[in-house]
C-alpha cells in the first residue's frame, strides 16, 4: 500500500479482531501517496522503504483502543518492528511526517521522549 498502510498477516490477535489479515494504517504519521491524484515519486520511496524493512518480519501492534479502525476501515495502530517504533522510524528516515491526528489514543510527541 502507501508507505503509511499496510496489510498485516495475525500471529494472535484479541477479541475485537475476527481475521487474520488486517491492514494497517500507522498512527499520526503522514507519507505521499501512491495512487490517484497526489501520487508521487516520494510516495513510491516511502512505500519501497516500508516494504524493504517490514515485508517477513514480526512486528508488534498497539491498536488504537479509543477508535480502532479509521473511516477506510484500516486498523489505527503504533508498529514496533525490533521493539523499536516504526512510526518513529518513518519520520526519522525522512519517509514521513508527523500529523497528529486527535481522533486516536496516540500523542506523537511522547515518541521522542
Amino acid at each position: 500500500m502507501d508507505g503509511d498502510t499496510f496489510d498485516v498477516t495475525l500471529e494472535s490477535h484479541d477479541s475485537r479482531i475476527s481475521e487474520d489479515l488486517i491492514r494497517i494504517r500507522l498512527a499520526d504519521i503522514d507519507t505521499p501517496e501512491t495512487r490517484g491524484p497526489k501520487a508521487c515519486a516520494a510516495g513510491k520511496k516511502a512505500s519501497a522503504y516500508t516494504k524493504t524493512w517490514l515485508l517477513g518480519r514480526t512486528v508488534s501492534l498497539d491498536l488504537d483502543d479509543k477508535t480502532g479502525k479509521d473511516e477506510f476501515g484500516r486498523w489505527v495502530a503504533v508498529c514496533y518492528l525490533d521493539g523499536k517504533n516504526f512510526n518513529k522510524q518513518l519520520v526519522d528516515a525522512g519517509q514521513a511526517v508527523v500529523k497528529d491526528f486527535k481522533n486516536n489514543e496516540f500523542d506523537p510527541l511522547s515518541w521522542w521522549n
